[in-house]
């Protein structure tokens, strides 16, 4: 039997060797070639969600020794004496991603070799190469890119199986993957915004609250800064294009992590980290510091919810570091999503870096203090319903990027036979006023996938979130999250239609999940979901505001995201918490 790790179909070979198919994302959907040949697929390894479970505990605590060792060897790298918390809030993203990855890739292989009689895989000889990324930008891309996997996969059945044959042979070059575009307007509005930021960074101003990527909507920020008596700045200073060095080769093949191992992959762990850490970390850590030391501001607060995590937030990430970690500026972290905060994300890295969590839902821990949410301020709540029944749909990334909450990687397709039956147990006269809004395309074509099923008249291509819920009857969403929070918020009769399997929350939300239940706003069964919709379709208002259904929604808004009556004013008194100079 023939290994294939990817969507590369050049690794399946021209003979009739049986194939197996490490995961689903092997199989393309706009190709049926697969179908002719003799395979079968390996289930992905944590749709066993016990596996899962303990996974991401083993995962967390060895995250924690490796931080240790790393932050160790990089300070003495760079001659500095930094803290662990500064070296946290830098690597942190990059590392709980990569060691996540590096163990789902290495856990697939395993799970194969031990369940079937692999004799042979096909490596290409190209030459985009398994190679260093420059930042976490380079990260999130090339961890999705099928030629990166594909040597990752190779590099793995070579350090642990060396009785797999495997057969060379010549491929295509490869550019990394783009899997969807930027919208062009929104490109446009963000570079008018950084030009006028510009223009104003030249006049003398004093920032005691620096809000960067805070996600409230442009004129809430405004009036916020306003209210704080500081000019309003996106500060472009920290959203630059950064040209990094080359990578040293040399140094990085001479060493390796000072880790106590315990098995065959921390082992592995410990021979390549050092090889695959980004540039930015290594040889382009002095141009990011000294790119850091011209910002010159000296905030009392540093506020973001979520240039602490995003892939173009390195000089952020240094800048705050210095600032928060080292010296005595309070570093605050905002929730940038709501309603069920999953149990299993990102090993808690926003709670242990951050001094102070803002949070939407009423907080489980002693750093956490809830706020109303950026993302509604400003959007109001309009009852004019629309006439369509809305589904919101969801697609996660290709190759499994984190151990996590969620339908990872291919589990994503349960979820969608989950909408199919929801849409298909429709009647038909309802099933004419149906609207599917597809996430977009992450390597699943779940769009091309409801088009295929239903009709391309089914797609709602609307730029933004609440043109759709605007438009709906009744929305129906189909993940736990920040959609459903903002669904519910708009006012319009929603439910969600959600795998419970997948999505595992924090106990605080348990009492609140099974009220939703029971007054029929959530659903686990596409056709008792279908059902409902048949039998409250013609006045959805009588059902969604009756007594029961209210306190149910009264009881959501409590405890996932309570917007108060003057929002701004709530947010400007709670920085002036934590300043001294900015009077009312």
């Amino acid at each position: 039997m023939r290994l294939v790790t990817t969507l590369l179909e050049e690794t399946w070979g021209s003979d009739d060797e049986k194939l197996l198919f490490l995961g689903e994302w092997c199989k393309s959907y706009h190709s049926n070639s697969w179908k002719s040949r003799s395979s079968e697929t390996l289930v992905f390894h944590w749709e066993d969600r016990t596996k899962l479970k303990n996974n991401h505990e083993y995962l967390k605590n060895l995250y924690e020794d490796i931080l240790c060792s790393l932050s160790d060897n990089l300070n003495e790298y760079h001659g500095v004496d930094y803290p662990l918390r500064f070296w946290r809030i830098l690597i942190g993203p990059w590392l709980l991603t990569y060691i996540s990855v590096i163990w789902d890739r290495w856990e697939s292989i395993r799970l194969a070799v031990e369940k079937y009689n692999i004799k042979s895989t096909i490596a290409l000889c190209t030459k985009n190469k398994y190679s260093i990324p420059n930042d976490f930008i380079d990260v999130n891309s090339m961890y999705q890119d099928n030629y990166w996997n594909h040597y990752l996969y190779l590099n793995i059945i070579k350090n642990q199986y060396p009785s797999i044959n495997i057969q060379q042979i010549d491929g295509a070059i490869n550019q990394t993957n783009r899997l969807f575009s930027r919208n062009q307007k929104k490109i446009w509005k963000h570079t008018l915004s950084m030009i006028l930021d510009k223009l104003i960074s030249y006049f003398p101003q004093k920032h005691t609250v620096f809000i960067y990527k805070g996600y409230f909507p442009i004129k809430s920020l405004i009036r916020l800064f306003l209210k704080l008596h500081q000019i309003p700045r996106l500060f472009g200073e920290l959203d630059q294009n950064i040209t990094y060095p080359l990578p040293d080769n040399s140094l990085r093949n001479e060493n390796s992590l000072n880790l106590q191992v315990q098995n065959d992959f921390e082992e592995y762990i410990s021979s390549n980290i050092l090889k695959d850490i980004p540039v930015s970390y290594l040889e382009g850590f002095k141009l990011l510091f000294d790119l850091a030391e011209k910002v010159k501001y000296e905030p009392k607060v540093i506020f973001t919810a979520n240039a602490h995590y995003a892939s173009d937030g390195e000089l952020f990430r240094v800048w705050a570091g210095l600032k928060c970690a080292i010296g005595n500026t309070v570093l605050v972290i905002s929730d940038h999503g709501g309603a069920f905060r999953e149990i299993m994300n990102n090993f808690s890295h926003e709670d242990v870096i951050a001094d102070i969590r803002t949070v939407w839902h009423i907080p489980y821990n002693d750093k956490q203090i809830q706020m109303s949410p950026q993302k509604v301020i400003g959007k109001g709540l309009k009852r004019e319903l629309g006439e369509y029944l809305s589904l919101i749909g969801l697609e996660i990334s290709f190759y499994s990027f984190r151990c996590q909450t969620g339908p990872i990687s291919s589990l994503i397709l349960k979820d969608y036979e989950q909408n199919k039956m929801f849409v298909q147990s429709l009647p038909d006269f309802i099933f004419n006023f149906m609207k599917i809004r597809p996430y977009p395309n992450l390597g699943w074509n779940t769009k091309s996938r409801y088009i295929d099923d239903f009709g391309a008249d089914k797609v709602d291509n609307s730029s933004d979130i609440f043109d759709t819920f605007a438009q709906a009857k009744i929305i129906v969403c189909t993940y736990p999250q920040t959609t459903f929070f903002q669904a519910m918020y708009s006012g319009h009769p929603t439910i969600l239609l959600y795998n419970d399997k997948y999505w595992k929350s924090y106990s605080v939300f348990d009492a609140l999940t099974s009220e939703l239940f029971e007054a029929l706003i959530i659903f686990r069964c596409p056709k008792k979901a279908a059902k409902h919709i048949n039998d409250i379709w013609e006045n959805p208002l009588e059902w969604w505001d009756n007594p029961k259904t209210l306190l149910a929604r009264n009881n959501f808004n409590y405890v996932c995201g309570s917007v108060d009556d003057n929002p701004i004013d709530q947010w400007a008194s709670f920085f002036k918490v934590y300043t001294t100079d900015v009077v009312n």
